[in-house]
This record gives structure tokens, sequence and C-alpha cells, in this order.
């Protein structure tokens, strides 16, 4: 059987809502068995200086969201957020300060002023530890992308991406790079970047049980894909990537099934604008197109996407997505949400079989 398989209509799916009037750029954490929290953009449209992060949290599997906390926000524009859970339980928060902003609030990135901030957690995500710099200088001011990634020996790894090393230039004419920044004490300090790939920005890495290694990188195109880069050796060296998507969907994120397969979520933005997403049975080899799964498909315009999914112990699945408003300007927030659909693993693996 071939066609499309929408993930709303699969037995035991529930759309869910995280927010309204905020949500941009949501990236997910478990917590626990049934605890997870969402770390989004409020405040502001997809641009504006008063964009801040928020935290919200569901207690239910994903079921019910409490109301937003808010966690960051600053005379800049906090954008961007990359989260982490370390083994003791330490929540790590990275995101993008943006101060590229003219007097009348409209963003010009030649402006170039702008910084990598980390905040922390010890009590699950309720109160956090003053902002600091990134003390890695060569990639300060680069912006953080996706959920971190946990090694066997305690290191904490994330994505961060922007002017390569070594060019200090504004973003006039972006060049970008994509890397991956390591932590070995829960957060607090970071250094040791590996290159990913040059000509990408925003990556989502998988780590399988064996170390390897995916990245889900995104091409800066006027329409980007996405590409698939592997790495055996802890993310040390990276293989080309290889093309994954059509033009337009984009950015992506990836996770495990149990069953070993890989589910990477993209945003469509292109028409029908909204969110889907593909298996791969290979280990992100080849990719199943001929079964597209749908997650959303009736947003007005681009402005939507950034996907990320979370798999409960219980084998419920939650992948989570924002959309800006009807409008589509982005500097307003009115109308624009984070959602998703929350559905059994086992449903998903079934309708693909």
């Amino acid at each position: 059987m071939s066609g499309p398989v929408d993930v709303r209509k699969l037995p035991g799916a529930k759309d869910v809502t995280l927010v309204r009037d905020a949500g941009y750029f949501p990236v997910l954490a478990l917590l626990g068995e049934r605890e997870v929290v969402a770390v989004l953009r409020g405040g502001a449209g997809h641009l504006g200086l008063a964009g801040r992060l928020e935290l919200v949290r569901s207690r239910d599997g994903g079921r019910t969201w409490l109301p937003p906390a808010v966690i960051a926000d600053s005379d800049r524009d906090d954008r961007n957020p990359a989260i982490g859970v370390v083994p003791d339980g330490t929540l790590v928060v990275a995101y993008h300060h943006q101060g590229s902003y003219d007097e009348q609030g409209r963003y010009n990135r030649t402006i170039g002023i702008m910084d990598t901030l980390v905040i922390r957690s010890h009590d699950g995500g309720h109160s956090w530890e003053r902002p600091r710099r990134l003390d890695y200088g060569p990639l300060n001011g680069r912006s953080p992308y996706g959920p971190m990634v946990n090694f066997p020996d305690g290191t904490l790894a994330m994505c961060i991406y922007g002017m390569p090393m070594g060019d200090d230039r504004t973003w006039e004419v972006p060049k970008y790079a994509t890397y991956i920044l390591r932590s070995g004490d829960n957060g607090a300090t970071w250094g040791d970047p590996s290159l990913v790939a040059e000509g990408f920005n925003e990556t989502a890495f998988l780590r399988f049980p064996d170390g390897e290694l995916l990245a889900a990188v995104r091409s800066p195109a006027s329409a980007p894909n996405i590409y698939i880069g592997r790495s055996v050796d802890h993310g040390r060296t990276w293989v080309a990537p290889l093309l994954a998507t059509e033009p337009g969907e984009h950015p992506a994120d990836l996770a495990l099934l149990s069953n070993g397969w890989v589910l990477m979520t993209y945003g469509h933005r292109r028409d029908p604008f909204g969110v889907q997403g593909m298996i791969s049975r290979d280990r992100g080899k080849t990719w199943d197109r001929a079964r597209t799964l749908i997650y959303n498909d009736d947003r007005p315009g681009g402005d939507c996407g950034y996907p990320a999914t979370v798999r409960f112990p219980d084998g419920m699945l939650l992948t989570v997505y924002y959309s800006a408003g009807d409008h589509m300007d982005s500097y307003r927030v009115d109308g624009a949400f984070a959602a998703g659909v929350l559905y059994p693993e086992a449903q998903l693996i079934a309708a693909l079989a």
C-alpha cells in the first residue's frame, strides 16, 4: 500500500495545543515517564526585540499543558533555543541573544550585535541560573538549534551554526557553517568543536545506541532542503551530507523508534503548508517518500514547522510544531501557536508496515 499517512487519523491519536499567541521554534525534553517540557519563543513574532523564551510543561504525557513561564527575557531578542537534560537532571538551554535591530525595531543583520547565552535549571525548569555568555569565544554569537545529545562518557553536545569560525564579519552575506560543540561539565562550559558541514545551518542530531550519529542539516538556499550527514567517530568527522527532502521541506528533527526506524519530521514550507515526515528503515540512508506522514496541512504560509518529537516510555509519540498567525506578519505574535499530535508508535509502525 502506498500514499500519505495522516498521523492525526491513527487510532489513539490526539491533537494537542501547547500555547497560543506564542510558541515559535519549540524544542522538547522528557523529564520523567509522563512529564515533558517545551522551550519556545514568546513575546514577539518570528522577529522582534520583545522576543523571549518561555517554558510550557505537561505532566500527563503531553495531553494538557500548563501556562507558559518566562525563562529568558532581556532588552535584546532572545530566540532559537536548544535544550538538553544531563544525567543528574540538570536542564541546559542555549539560545541566540540577538540585538541587530534598528531604531524602528526592524531586524537588520548588518548591525551584527549578537551573543550566545546559556542558562541551567537544577529543579526541572522551575528556576534558572543567571544567563552566561558562551565561553567558547570563536563561536559566540552563533545560534544553537534543537535537542542536545548525551554521550556515554557524560559529554553533552549541541548544534551551533552561523558564520564560520575565524570570520567575524556581520551576516551581511551569509556564509554558514554548522558545528557540534561539546561540554564536559553539564553545560557549564563549552568547547571542543567539530565542523559538521560548510554551507548549511540548522542541524538536528540523532545518536544510535552503537554510537553512530546522524545529522539532518538545512541548506540555506532560497528553497532549502534537508541533507543527511553521518559520523562514526562521535561527531569528530562527517561524510558529505546527501540530499533527503524536496525544496521547501525544512528544517528537520530526528527521532529513533523502538524498532530501529528513524523518524524525520520537517516543516512543509510550500503548498500545502504545514508539517510532514518520512521514515527511514536503514538508518537514514534512504527515506520512504511513498508513505509521507502528514501532521498538519492547513497553514496559510511558510512561517510554520520546526517540529520536535519525543517518545514516552509507554510507547506514545509526541510531535510538536509552531505556526505564525494567519496574517503571516513576521513582527506580529497574535494568532501564533504551538500545537502537536500525540499518537501511538505501534499504530504508526503498523500503518507503514
